[in-house]
């Protein structure tokens, strides 16, 4: 696996501490980015503002609330060469005038120095028929867990390119052998919950811009 995938433990390990989070230098920032928990289908997300953004982090200003501990995907495309999407972990939550929510996120790995480019810019606010037609669906990015070269667990995110009872397509970041196993937190399908499953890679083919097209089977559900 390449370091785009980021070493997850269990426990508090996963979090970061604030001395070490805030010793990145933040950006301001008032891009609009969608989010939904990782758990949730695309059809979840939500407009929010991103109010200042480092390599490690970023905090948020929204309408919902969201619990500490929730991984949420972030998807910006108005600003990039193309669609960014990253997973982030809810570190602080801390209620503002208006009934809207200061959110401070951390990244699974730091951002490229493409990525925070996009996330820093200040864009040109639009007007709200702008807005209104901005606003749309997020491709549906999910939670991948899968072992590095040296065994430790790590997490990255995939798009699903296809999804059906026993296979799903992921759009991954990195080239992954065929055989191996992840384990993908995987959104409601038709009347079925969120849940977990492990899938096993049967197929591969790169694409030029880096990423990898994963044609999975899966072999298992929690």
């Amino acid at each position: 696996m390449s370091e785009q995938c980021s070493r997850v433990d269990s426990g508090p390990a996963q979090q970061v501490p604030e001395t070490e989070r805030r010793g990145a230098p933040r950006f301001p920032s008032d891009q609009d980015v969608l989010c939904h928990p990782a758990i949730t289908g695309a059809d979840t997300a939500l407009m929010v503002q991103v109010k200042n953004v480092s390599e490690s982090g970023l905090g948020l200003l929204t309408e919902k609330r969201f619990e500490p501990g929730t991984v949420v995907v972030l998807w910006l495309d108005a600003a990039a060469p193309r669609p960014v999407y990253v997973l982030a972990r809810v570190v602080r939550v801390a209620p503002q005038s208006g009934r809207m929510w200061d959110v401070g996120c951390v990244f699974f790995g730091e951002l490229s120095a493409e990525e925070l480019d996009a996330f820093r810019t200040v864009r040109t606010a639009p007007d709200r028929a702008e807005r209104r037609a901005w606003v749309r669906p997020s491709p549906n990015v999910l939670a991948v867990s899968c072992r590095d070269s040296a065994g430790r667990l790590c997490q990255t995110s995939a798009e699903i390119w296809d999804l059906s009872p026993a296979s799903i397509g992921l759009l991954f970041p990195s080239a992954v052998e065929v055989g191996t196993h992840l384990k993908v937190d995987l959104p409601p399908q038709d009347e079925q919950p969120p849940r977990t499953a492990v899938v096993r890679v049967v197929n591969r083919e790169g694409w030029t811009d880096g990423r990898w097209l994963l044609d999975c089977a899966i072999s298992a559900a929690d």
